[in-house]
């Protein structure tokens, strides 16, 4: 019986195991996506906050040293002021009566350009009519996920701002739970060394890619500015949330601006400086000062995107579209700081280089 017991198990039962825990994975995150999607928000803007506050403590401020509680309070009082001034710009530019009015031009010139196109054609049973194209096309499936997204998202803010603050009061005690759970002193440092290297490495992550997606947001909304596009500010915020997400979100962020370019511009010259304008930004944003700056260590495979994009967007949605990226990032950053799973995040990773190595 001893040696039954010391035996190990068979491979096929490991699998069918790890089967059966991530269908329960998959069928508790489908269920429970209602509860989990606010906390999972709510992780990601206390995370924000606190990578803010560590930035503002950094500040060269002479010998002075900022403490943790202002840099803290700086933080969400920044954190809250972004927020407002955003509400605010949303509301006050998207009137009904603006938006229909918009949309009207929008059907008319969008009219002349597919009319124009189809004209270079050549159809055997004459040119379809602009109607007759539209109908095939479910614009209200593609614009309400998103819409459905935004205002689940508002929907779910009062939750969201609780999470937030519990999450804040739970990072002042946890260092005194965390040393009450671990009582043997040198695993409690070893443990305590790997928390912060992981936390080190999610705030790098999430610093660098804030302030690259503002620079990129920022520099193709002074392209579009240039040439008066219609809604630059909505295509800036686009761009600022597409850069989170590698290579589909460039693209995503290109379409938009440039698809309205080409509606409201008659000549080439225009919409020229939006294609370029944002298309080499971004581009160059994300394929060489990205990483040099975060190094490929932090950077997933490609393939490993587009599954995660499929995979938590048929899960979550659109949010988890916007949210798989910055999981999946730290997913393979705890990985990577624990030797028995660091054969997953190089799987993971985009070359397999890892850091910490």
């Amino acid at each position: 019986m001893a040696e039954q017991r010391g035996e190990k198990r068979p491979p096929l039962l490991n699998t069918a195991i790890l089967a059966a825990v991530i269908a329960l994975t998959v069928f508790f995150l489908i269920v429970a996506k209602n509860l989990l999607i606010p906390f999972v928000i709510a992780i990601v803007f206390w995370y924000l906050i606190d990578v803010l506050a560590t930035t503002y403590q950094k500040l060269p401020l002479g010998r002075w040293r900022m403490p943790r509680w202002l840099g803290l309070v700086l933080a969400i009082l920044s954190f809250v002021i972004a927020f407002v001034v955003l509400v605010n710009f949303v509301t006050a530019n998207f009137t009904p009566e603006s938006l229909q009015q918009v949309a009207r031009d929008f059907q008319t010139n969008l009219g002349a350009v597919v009319k124009r196109a189809l004209n270079l054609l050549p159809f055997k049973d004459g040119v379809p009519t602009v109607a007759q194209l539209v109908e095939k096309i479910d614009f209200g499936l593609a614009v309400g996920g998103i819409v459905s997204a935004v205002t689940g998202i508002a929907g779910d803010i009062g939750i969201i701002i609780v999470y937030v603050i519990f999450l804040l009061l739970e990072q002042i005690t946890f260092r005194r739970k965390f040393d009450s759970l671990i009582k043997d002193r040198e695993r409690r440092e070893r443990m305590r060394k790997v928390i912060q290297r992981i936390g080190e490495d999610i705030q790098l992550y999430i610093r660098i890619k804030f302030m690259l997606a503002l620079i990129a947001a920022g520099i193709c909304y002074a392209f579009m500015r240039s040439v008066d596009l219609r809604f630059a500010e909505v295509w800036g915020i686009l761009i600022f949330f597409m850069a989170w997400i590698p290579t589909v979100g460039s693209i995503i962020g290109l379409v938009f601006p440039l698809v309205f370019s080409i509606v409201q511009f008659t000549s080439i010259g225009p919409i020229l400086v939006v294609a370029l304008g944002v298309g080499v930004t971004q581009s160059v944003i994300a394929n060489i000062i990205e990483p040099k700056l975060m190094g490929s260590s932090l950077n997933l495979s490609p393939l490993v995107v587009i599954v995660s994009l499929v995979v938590w967007g048929t899960i979550w949605g659109v949010t988890g579209m916007f949210l798989c990226v910055p999981i999946m990032v730290i997913v393979m950053i705890v990985l990577s700081n624990f030797s028995a799973t660091r054969p997953l995040a190089v799987l993971l990773s985009s070359d397999g280089k890892l850091r910490h190595q």
